[in-house]
């Protein structure tokens, strides 16, 4: 069956979308439909869609493949879907698919507030599981806007361009991947104001931001940001370290690998400490000019068990106002060409 919300409002208690032995197709065109409370499956058993092109829908859950061997399929290319969350995408054999080209999908715990924007903005939950996918387009996303904002992926996919976890002042956003993949070309900024905080966890998967030629990650824009690995891998190119003045960024390696074939700033105007307590952290290119580098802050850097491996360690020698460290207590610390201390 076909709905085309095209105008008016629909205040229906709950939407489930291809339900048991039906397929189903929900196209919201204009108009509003939902409100605070409405609960939407997509994909309950069968195959269901939901096309966003204009208009609002509101409510409470979603989600997007809801039992075993379902699919669900969520498309956005304008208009507004604000939930309270959580939003659940895959999991439980059953597909689910994100597509956000244009519009906006906002998590909140005031869905009916949410104005006119675009990109993705989670200030509740968002779940990918197995056989989820959720694909930004070169729209943004924002885990963490205003309030404590958290994406979870266990095992599916997220695809972003420009990733903000913690924005504003008092906000505390997360990301936590323990499998599958999260992938970005652009950047991705962990506390980005003053008084926020951003924290990935990684426990499994790949993260992989090294996709673009100006790939970036910010820990510490002007707030607090900081990576934790315990497992899986992390691919990245370029890597600032308490970018503003005020600002705090960490990387702690405790297990995983982590992988990069550019440079790493620690303390670029700011503070910033690298922990490698564990696995693999090894900033190394076929050519031997991936650097790690301390700036115009204070950065440290703490060996204490698993391996450090880096092309070129450079501490104080790029500032003359900065102060850098390498403390190696433990495991294995290999510097393939320089380390350079101090201005020359």
């Amino acid at each position: 069956g076909t709905f085309t919300m095209a105008g008016g409002t629909n205040l229906s208690q709950s939407v489930n979308i291809g339900f048991s032995s039906s397929t189903g197709q929900l196209w919201v065109t204009g108009g509003q439909i939902g409100s605070n409370g409405v609960d939407y499956t997509v994909g309950v058993g069968n195959v269901g869609g939901m096309t966003i092109s204009n208009g609002v829908a509101l409510g409470s859950t979603m989600a997007v493949g809801f039992a075993a061997g379902s699919r669900g399929t969520v498309s956005m290319s304008g208009g507004t879907l604000a939930l309270s969350g959580p939003l659940l995408i895959g999991g439980g054999g059953s597909t689910g698919l994100v597509q956000i080209t244009g519009g906006q999908l906002v998590l909140t715990n005031t869905p009916q507030s949410v104005g006119v924007g675009t990109g993705l903005v989670v200030d509740t939950s968002l779940v990918i599981g197995n056989g989820g996918s959720l694909s930004m387009g070169s729209v943004s996303a924002i885990i963490g806007n205003f309030g404590d904002g958290t994406l979870s992926n266990g095992g599916g996919f997220f695809t972003g361009s420009n990733i903000v976890v913690g924005n504003f002042s008092g906000s505390h956003g997360s990301i936590n991947l323990s499998g599958g993949t999260i992938s970005s070309a652009g950047t991705l900024m962990l506390g980005n104001s003053a008084g926020s905080s951003g924290r990935l966890w990684i426990s499994g998967g790949d993260l992989q931001l090294n996709l673009g030629l100006l790939s970036l990650i910010k820990l510490g824009g002007a707030g607090y940001g900081a990576v934790v690995m315990s497992n899986g891998t992390m691919e990245t190119l370029q890597v600032l370290l308490g970018f503003t003045p005020g600002s705090a960024g960490e990387l702690t390696v405790a297990g995983g690998t982590y992988t990069s074939g550019s440079t790493m700033t620690v303390g670029y105007t700011s503070t910033g400490t690298v922990w490698i307590t564990g696995g693999v952290l090894a900033q190394t290119n076929p050519f031997q000019s991936a650097a790690i580098s301390t700036a115009d802050g204070t950065g440290n850097i703490i060996v204490s068990n698993g391996l450090f491996v880096a092309d070129k360690v450079l501490l104080e020698s790029l500032s003359i106002v900065g102060h850098g460290t390498l403390t190696a207590v433990g495991g294995t610390t290999i510097i393939n060409t320089n380390l350079v201390i101090g201005k020359n």
